[in-house]
């Protein structure tokens, strides 16, 4: 079923955990903002209105808040921004720069990758070095830093649901896309395929 019907590019889909909002990217007026609409369809609401592209990540677990990724200032860097379509805020102020592909942990952890390869050379499969992207995590209530992979190739479009399983997309196995879930530290190749899987979105329950 059609639910929009704008004269710009929609893109960068996400539900919102509730399953009552669908957050997307749109170029209605030239560049990407962040737009909501009722899952169902229904009226769409414009968050931001910055004259950058600011592409849709992801949501936080409240239902009330969304990730984006926005060029505005310093290259590009993770931002939220809420419902009510408040001045967005830069996740990481003061370092991190490049921070894309966020995603709220349950426990509080923000998952992300944080180089240019893997923000704008996605496509790029089979690439190996320095600037390739690694599963990182940093949670701002705890201060702690984590590395969670350390692959010389793509590990990155990291996707959580509510239970905090951690799903992923890597190009180790056969140098295609393919599914990957993090148990602990270990990384565990659950899908074997000849063409790649392109930003997986588990749902909020895991059941899909």
């Amino acid at each position: 079923m059609r639910i929009t019907a704008m004269d710009g590019v929609e893109s960068k889909a996400s539900v919102s955990p509730d399953g009552k909002w669908v957050a997307f990217s749109s170029t209605q007026l030239g560049n990407n903002d962040v737009y909501i609409m009722p899952s169902g369809g229904g009226k769409i609401k414009q968050l931001t209105f910055h004259d950058s592209n600011d592409e849709v990540e992801s949501w936080a677990w409240d239902s009330k808040t969304i990730y984006f990724t926005s060029n505005r200032y310093n290259r590009f860097s993770t931002y939220t921004v809420g419902l009510s379509g408040e001045t967005p805020k830069r996740l990481f102020p003061h370092y991190f720069n490049n921070i894309h592909n966020a995603v709220e942990h349950p426990e509080g952890a923000i998952f992300f990758n944080e180089t240019w390869e893997s923000k704008n050379f996605a496509h790029r499969k089979r690439y190996k070095g320095a600037y390739n992207p690694d599963l990182k995590s940093y949670n701002p209530t705890s201060d702690e830093f984590k590395k969670h992979t350390d692959y010389e190739g793509k590990d990155f479009w990291a996707t959580i649901d509510q239970t905090g399983n951690t799903y992923f997309v890597s190009d180790e196995s056969n140098g295609e896309y393919n599914l990957y879930k993090l148990n602990g530290e270990d990384k565990n190749q659950l899908t074997q395929f000849n063409t790649s899987v392109i930003r997986p979105r588990v749902s909020a329950n895991g059941e899909r």
